[in-house]
């Protein structure tokens, strides 16, 4: 711990910030988890063997027509494709002749960690902060991930944004961080518009994508108040005076509605009182970025 950059961040527990030591990532890892995309051809040409190779989760070709665009008539699957992998794919296996949309993205952000438990406590601390951008559903939690979204399932159709964070599994991403511990973010896209709209159009855009302007655009973080500030931003009816006690409480009341299992989620606040974001005080994006001079970065 002595040779990691520390946090020091207030906890929910009292009205008065209790000040606790967070350890630091030391890098960061960012890329794509999975890509999906359709061709106007049967079968992908070109070297696949050599494209499966390049992605560490390996490579789906299914072949078969879009349902409701007979045009695209083949897709293809890519599961934490390296740069490498996205050069096979744009310049040996598209080219010119094949034309490609793409459908799905998840861009991901791996926060690195010397060790699991030094992840699974700095969760809980993002979380306490976190806003998702153009997002009006409100976080939930499934098993271990925090949902920003409404999660799919087999039996429904995907959505067109969804943010997953969670800390228990280890860094999956193609570069020389994989297997680490990690708060792991993966910001689920579907659908060529919206693809596009984050500047995702094409392969070429996959590999000149920038992740850092992404991740400043598409999330917000805002310092925490305390129960009896929570209380006073609310405000109550008719604007009349209360005590302390009764704002503390009306806080407190407020962070429950906001909280899953005793987690509180910034995110839910904001969105049952959007007016908060006009008394909030927006943080630096230190959270989520190097905190210190020489820790290691890995990308595309």
């Amino acid at each position: 711990m002595n040779s990691e950059h520390i946090h020091f961040q207030p906890h929910l527990s009292g009205d008065q910030p209790l000040v606790a030591a967070f350890a630091s990532p030391y890098a960061i890892a960012s890329g794509y988890d999975r890509i999906a995309l359709a061709i106007d051809r049967p079968m992908l040409p070109g070297p696949v063997n050599r494209l499966r190779r390049a992605c560490q989760g390996g490579l789906k070709v299914i072949p078969g027509r879009l349902q409701f665009n007979p045009v695209w008539q083949c897709t293809i699957d890519l599961h934490q494709p390296s740069r490498l992998a996205l050069d096979i794919l744009n310049d040996h296996c598209l080219q010119s002749q094949v034309s490609a949309l793409l459908t799905y993205a998840e861009i991901s952000h791996d926060l690195i960690f010397r060790r699991k438990s030094m992840a699974l406590r700095y969760e809980p601390l993002v979380l306490q902060h976190l806003v998702v951008s153009r997002q009006r559903d409100l976080a939930q939690r499934f098993k271990s991930v925090n949902y920003f979204g409404r999660r799919s399932d087999k039996a429904r159709s995907k959505r067109g944004r969804v943010l997953a964070v969670y800390s228990d599994k280890p860094s999956k991403l193609n570069t020389q961080l994989a297997g680490e511990p990690c708060v792991h973010f993966d910001y689920r896209i579907t659908g060529s518009a919206k693809l596009a709209a984050v500047g995702i159009a094409s392969v070429g855009d996959l590999r000149e994508f920038d992740f850092a302007r992404f991740w400043d655009s598409a999330v917000a973080l805002y310092e925490l108040p305390t129960k009896t500030e929570f209380g006073r931003i609310l405000g109550g009816p008719g604007g009349a005076e209360v005590s302390g006690t009764a704002l503390r409480k009306r806080g407190e009341r407020f962070i429950d509605k906001c909280s899953i299992d005793g987690q509180f989620y910034m995110h839910n606040a904001v969105r049952h009182q959007p007016r908060l974001l006009r008394k909030l005080v927006r943080m630096p994006m230190d959270l989520l970025h190097l905190p210190a001079a020489g820790a290691g970065t890995s990308s595309y």
